[in-house]
């Protein structure tokens, strides 16, 4: 169950994990919690969701909490009362708590936290509360784990399950810049989390010749535009906004950058590493189980600029050695990373909970 945003990290987990349990054999089914306010997201996650022949149950959510939702999602749950309830975000833990029976087996895969603004602090703090009652907590790397357990969920509760590689990807190229300008891509939403306008104003102060290309759409896409255009690298900068084809931006690029002050374990970054870039990140949450720092990429404390600015430059200084690191290690992340462990774990995981009831 979910209430999806626009297509990121946690929607594709959703989709590309249930039709992977379905190809176990297992019964699925997606709850969609379809709210009224943003109807576009909504009808772009059913259908993509219906392209992978998915099952799903539509609760309609009106307003920001909703007791006619509570009631349409308690009949949705009470036509499979035999089935685990795994619930994705805050939104759609609050409405499972009140929606479901206790004795109904329940797990909650966090994502990560954004904290980008006051309400969703609070949201936040609400989950990590809740996380405290439900039977199981995913977390999708080591470090999500700690984190957890660090707020105070019991440690036996919590299972790292990490996220997996859910795009057709062609073996991972050889690179190299051949006199042209290094090509930084970053994938996602244009939120404040994502610290984009850190990397722009390390771009601008990079003696490196940098192409961004910052794939994706959200709330900061105009205030990233206007810094560019301040710090005089508008004409180096893109803005393509959504694409469908993510393939298509990972061989173009030749260096991936995630400059993100808070992550879980992005699927983006998966991408490029099974892509064979080398990637520029923040170390923070599961990045550095992804990038081995000095070899495939650099690692730099968030918010930093200076650091981020300098590791752009090394990489691209010395472009040839780290493009070899990383397309060498793309076959292991390809292994580690794979829809099906995350599946083989997802329904060990759900045979424990079912044992347990």
């Amino acid at each position: 169950m979910i209430a999806p945003g626009p297509m990121a990290g946690a929607e594709r987990v959703v989709l590309g994990g249930l039709e992977a349990l379905a190809a176990h054999g297992a019964a699925v089914r997606l709850v969609c919690l379809a709210e009224s306010r943003v109807p576009g997201v909504v009808r772009d996650f059913l259908s993509a969701a219906r392209a992978r022949n998915l099952a799903v149950d539509v609760v309609e959510v009106r307003g920001r909490l909703d007791p006619g939702a509570v009631r349409r999602l308690r009949r949705a749950l009470r036509a499979h009362p035999d089935a685990v309830l795994h619930t994705h975000g805050y939104k759609a833990l609050v409405y499972a708590k009140l929606a479901a029976p206790r004795r109904r087996p329940h797990v909650c895969t966090q994502h990560g936290q954004t904290a980008h603004d006051s309400k969703v602090r609070l949201y936040e703090t609400v989950a990590s509360q809740l996380y405290r009652t439900i039977d199981r907590v995913v977390a999708v790397s080591p470090a999500g784990r700690d984190a957890l357990v660090a707020e105070g969920v019991p440690a036996e509760r919590v299972v790292v399950v990490r996220n997996f590689l859910d795009l057709a990807l062609p073996a991972a190229p050889p690179r190299q810049l051949n006199g042209q300008p290094a090509r930084v891509l970053a994938l996602g939403r244009l939120a404040p989390e994502k610290a984009l306008d850190r990397l722009i104003d390390a771009a601008a102060s990079s003696t490196a010749r940098l192409e961004l290309v910052l794939t994706g759409d959200g709330p900061e896409r105009v205030a990233l535009e206007k810094r560019a255009r301040d710090r005089g690298v508008a004409g180096r900068v893109h803005f393509p906004g959504f694409v469908h084809d993510v393939a298509h931006q990972l061989e173009a690029a030749h260096v991936f950058a995630l400059p993100s002050l808070r992550e879980g374990l992005p699927m983006a970054l998966i991408e490029a590493g099974c892509a064979g870039l080398p990637v520029v990140a923040s170390r923070v949450g599961g990045v550095p189980d992804l990038v081995r720092d000095g070899e495939t990429g650099r690692l730099v404390a968030p918010g930093d600029v200076r650091a981020l600015g300098a590791a752009l430059d090394e990489i691209v200084s010395d472009y040839a050695r780290f493009a070899a690191a990383a397309r060498a290690h793309a076959a292991t992340l390809r292994a580690e990373y794979g829809v099906q462990r995350w599946a083989n774990e997802t329904l060990a995981l759900y045979a424990t909970m079912l044992g347990d009831a």
